[in-house]
């Protein structure tokens, strides 16, 4: 795709960034250690709603850079989506481009820490899932330098956001964490691997992909 770029490429924080992501409500339970299954343990740390979602926590981090960041994300009509609207603007946030979702409600994020540090988190997706084409199509008219996206939206969303961005020649900025050189060999082809790090965790890699498809993932202790 044409226009495609990475984070560090971004200099100027006075340029316009649209941010096309999730957001969500935050749950956070602290407890000793997560329960077995058919377990039930109490919650010993007390309980804390939050502003979250990866789309959103970026969108925060933009502004507080002195970015200008207008952020698309569709929100539920309920209490939670209100609270997470009104703490937007509170961050100097460009809302217009917010949507709200009568049948679905805003996602929610379960986080349960364990005094180990450890936490476990279940994604309840609820609205993020129903950002579409026509949301992002309103969103791009407000000319911005730049699209910013991360993978908690549905896949088609980012895809087309991608693409429409393309199109009319608009930067994109991804989250890229780059490869970095291991000492292990391919045993396929005698390239040497390379660390890759993705939402999903570290995977030892031959460079030689997709013509060697040698990749595992790093099960780390």
């Amino acid at each position: 795709l044409k226009g495609l770029g990475f984070c560090q490429g971004v200099k100027d924080m006075s340029k316009k960034i649209l941010l096309v992501g999730s957001a969500n409500m935050d749950l956070s339970l602290n407890v000793y250690r997560v329960p077995n299954a058919g377990e039930t343990v109490t919650d010993d740390g007390g309980v804390a709603y939050t502003p979250g979602g990866k789309g959103a926590n970026s969108a925060v981090a933009i502004n507080r850079l002195g970015g200008d960041c207008v952020f698309c994300t569709k929100l539920g009509a309920d209490a939670h989506g209100q609270k997470l609207f009104n703490y937007y603007k509170e961050c100097g946030i460009n809302t217009s481009c917010i949507k709200v979702d009568h049948d679905f409600p805003t996602g929610l994020a379960v986080v349960i820490k364990e005094a180990s540090g450890d936490n476990r988190i279940v994604v309840y997706p609820g609205s993020n899932a129903t950002l579409n084409c026509t949301d992002i199509d309103a969103a791009l008219t407000s000319a911005p330098d730049a699209l910013y996206l991360q993978l908690e939206i549905s896949h088609d969303a980012i895809v087309y956001a991608a693409q429409a961005a393309a199109e009319k020649n608009i930067g994109e900025e991804r989250v890229k964490v780059p490869d970095v050189e291991s000492d292990e060999v391919c045993e396929m082809c005698g390239r040497k691997m390379v660390i890759k790090t993705g939402r999903y965790g570290k995977f030892l890699a031959c460079p030689g992909y997709p013509t060697c498809k040698n990749t595992r993932r790093i099960v780390e202790s």
